[in-house]
């Protein structure tokens, strides 16, 4: 069986070769380095007894790896060999581990990059009785959507699984339980769901230029809001061709999407679906903190003074490249974007920072990033599985060993070392990454939860009746949490 110290020591010694050959100076080398050597002893290793699996294959039904970045760009379980890439080399390592211990094989099947085609895959497994799947990767929307037809096992009900443990997301579990279960969990395999991380990326040019407010500083001195955002936008757009029309050729203080409302929604410290006492989710109607919310992010996102909306751009080839292309060229202070976001800007000149969400005003306690429902994935067991036994085993080591290898290889050294441009940002992503939230009406949006669809459209659309549309569709998002509560049962 590989040797657990000897995995680490080999994954450590890879980071320090890619470290040396980027340039990187000895303390950065020691610093982050640092997470492999004593990431084990920080939690013990949980006491999990090997189970002889009979050599038998493993499969994990992923999403393949899409060239769109903001997809699914990291492979969570394919290494079929090592590379000397820092993430693929630890997810092998790991992976190795598992198949000795287990004498198993673990074996990726991609599947589309689309969460749909993944579960058409599902239910026609499980409606045939295939013991197809022995777990599954799948999307939150899709995932909630497979577990309200009865097609997964409750979390609680596979052996050995321990949500309690830091390789597991926890608060993930809580947000999205109904009475008290889950039918999936977000690990530290996870890296789809870290990557769709919320964020900010601010261009340091323009903030010197106009001698504005040092963003690091404002989030540290708790001033990071929306109405400061706001105010910095309006000191840089300008028609910078003379045509006398501001748009997509001209700069801006924000360049945003309509998908722009979960970030400030979310980073306000908003949600829209609560639980009550039973554990029992339920659509509540818009109180006056959720409407003054959802208003500072119509009246923000509205304004030609502040923002761009590539949404509403015509007659381009990608709305995707053209925010890219606009932070580039300096011609926005901010973009909206995830963490997935660092990925297109390693190839820009231009010196950026990573910002969290802003706050919707100084009194409120935490700075909130969102995950994105359809991009994050979480760990499924069908149940055509015939061994469960096995997969809550196999599971919670992987978590672990994932928290020790691959989300060090993720978070230490590709995304604080390679991506992050300055110690500031690294602290930024701390911030990010310590309050990480789901709203369940993003998970149960392919099961009738229409909020998101109708935010975009008002976003896209300047339309400021998107609470009048919420409001009369509460009894029907009422309805179809219902409906999902039942099938659960």
């Amino acid at each position: 069986m590989i040797n657990k110290k000897a995995a680490i020591l080999l994954i450590a010694c890879t980071a320090v070769n890619m470290l040396f050959s980027c340039g990187a100076n000895t303390d950065i080398v020691e610093k982050e380095t640092q997470a492999f050597t004593t990431a084990s002893e920080t939690e013990s290793m949980p006491e999990i007894e090997a189970l002889d699996g009979g050599g038998r294959d493993f499969v994990i039904l992923n999403r393949e790896v899409s060239e769109s970045y903001n997809s699914h760009p990291i492979a969570e379980f394919a290494a079929d060999e090592q590379n000397g890439e820092i993430i693929n080399d630890a997810v092998y390592t790991r992976n190795l581990f598992l198949e000795e211990k287990y004498n198993i094989k673990i074996v990726s099947e991609n599947s589309s990059a689309t969460g749909a085609d993944m579960k058409s895959k599902v239910i026609k497994a499980c409606a045939s009785g295939d013991d197809l799947y022995s777990v599954i990767a799948l999307a939150l929307n899709e995932s909630f959507a497979l577990a309200s037809q009865g097609f997964l096992y409750d979390i609680k009900s596979i052996p050995h699984i321990d949500p309690s443990k830091p390789w597991w997301m926890e608060s993930a579990m809580k947000e999205s339980s109904v009475k008290g279960k889950n039918h999936y969990i977000v690990g530290d395999m996870n890296l789809g769901a870290f990557n769709t991380a919320t964020c900010l990326f601010f261009n340091k040019k323009p903030i010197t230029d106009l001698h504005l407010d040092n963003p690091y500083i404002l989030v540290k001195e708790n001033k990071w809001t929306m109405d400061k955002l706001s105010e910095m936008c309006k000191a840089y757009t300008t028609d910078i061709n003379g045509d006398g029309v501001i748009d997509h050729n001209d700069r801006f203080g924000l360049s945003s999407s309509s998908y722009a409302w979960q970030v400030f929604f979310y980073g306000c410290g908003s949600i829209f679906v609560k639980k009550d006492a039973g554990d029992v989710p339920y659509f509540p109607a818009i109180d006056e903190r959720t409407y003054n919310v959802i208003m500072k992010i119509i009246n923000l996102s509205s304004d030609p003074t502040c923002t761009i909306n590539v949404t509403q751009v015509k007659n381009v080839p990608s709305i995707v490249q053209l925010q890219m292309d606009m932070f580039a060229e300096n011609r926005c202070i901010f973009m909206i974007n995830n963490i997935y976001g660092t990925i297109p800007l390693r190839s820009v000149e231009t010196e950026y920072g990573i910002l969290p969400n802003p706050k919707y005003d100084s009194n409120q306690d935490d700075y909130i990033s969102s995950m994105h429902a359809s991009n994050a994935t979480a760990m499924c067991v069908p149940i055509t599985n015939d061994n469960t036994d096995l997969a809550g085993r196999i599971l919670e080591d992987m978590a672990y060993q994932s928290y020790n290898l691959v989300r060090p290889a993720y978070y230490d050294i590709t995304l604080k070392t390679k991506f992050a441009l300055d110690n500031e940002s690294q602290e930024m992503l701390d911030i990010i990454f310590n309050k990480l939230i789901i709203d369940p009406v993003l998970i149960m949006w392919t099961s009738g939860q229409g909020v998101d669809g109708l935010f975009r459209n008002a976003l896209t659309n300047n339309d400021v009746n998107i609470i009048s549309q919420i409001e009369a569709n509460i009894d029907s998002y009422n309805a179809t949490i219902k409906t999902a509560v039942e099938n659960f049962n």
